[in-house]
């Protein structure tokens, strides 16, 4: 047993990278290129993930508007446009995983469906403290939750005000995935919220870990979003994370 735990350490370690991995999400097989053992993880090692993603898209279709915040290397945005060929919005303020996003974008092909936006979606517009490792550490955030190791200063809009300027169009379907700044993010979109065309569906990664380093709990989250007449109609519990499906009522 421990030889072939020695042997999985090594084909671990001789891998060569960069280098492109697939993966079919609901019979559409995707291609990315993936720059370290954390980046193939995220596109071949959690079937929870790959499940939730699934879960994203079955509920898009052609004519919508997808945001995806927090879209790390593109899985779940590209995911999106092949499957359901709707129009996404990738969001990742991080500069190497925003290379690393591009990059995947132009391999599948679709860089007239997926619009990448480097910028953080905040609660307020102008810049913030962002705490990265890059690409081969613990995930940003625009809080120091983990063993982030640099802070460097990133822009920040609000949602609202982002629509406001033109910047995008209002999405039918929103994911949130930004290590505890949830509900900053839903915030700063309140008006888009509370429209006549607010999103019919929010899906959320929440952290209840991360969240008090906002001074927020995965409650106060669900609140927020019962305020806005939003009913959570699935939520699974993880080890460190939740998996939340909202829509409005």
């Amino acid at each position: 047993m421990l030889e072939g735990v020695k042997s999985g350490i090594r084909k671990i370690f001789s891998r060569k990278f960069p280098r492109k991995v697939s993966q079919t999400v609901l019979n559409n097989r995707l291609v990315f290129e993936v720059h370290n053992v954390i980046e193939e993880d995220r596109v071949t090692g959690s079937n929870s993930e790959i499940e939730f993603t699934e879960e994203i898209i079955n509920e898009l279709q052609r004519k919508d508007v997808y945001f995806d915040i927090g879209s790390c290397i593109g899985f779940t945005a590209i995911s999106a446009a092949k499957h359901s060929g709707c129009r996404v919005y990738a969001f990742e303020p991080d500069s190497e995983l925003f290379q690393h996003l591009n990059k995947n974008i132009s391999i599948n092909e679709i860089a007239d469906q997926v619009k990448p936006n480097q910028w953080a979606v905040s609660d307020t517009d102008g810049t913030m403290d962002f705490f990265t490792s890059g690409a081969n550490g613990a995930s940003p955030s625009l809080a120091k939750t983990q063993d982030q190791s640099n802070k460097v200063t990133v822009k920040t809009y609000k949602i609202d005000t982002a629509i406001k300027l033109g910047l995008l169009k209002t999405p039918d379907v929103v994911k949130l995935d930004i290590e505890g700044a949830e509900l900053i993010a839903l915030q700063g979109m309140s008006t888009t919220l509370s429209g006549s065309t607010a999103p019919r569906t929010i899906f959320i990664e929440s952290h209840p870990k991360f969240l008090p380093h906002f001074h927020h709990s995965v409650a106060m989250l669900q609140q927020f979003l019962k305020d806005k007449n939003y009913k959570e109609v699935y939520m699974k519990e993880r080890s460190d994370e939740n998996h939340h499906k909202f829509v409005k009522i």
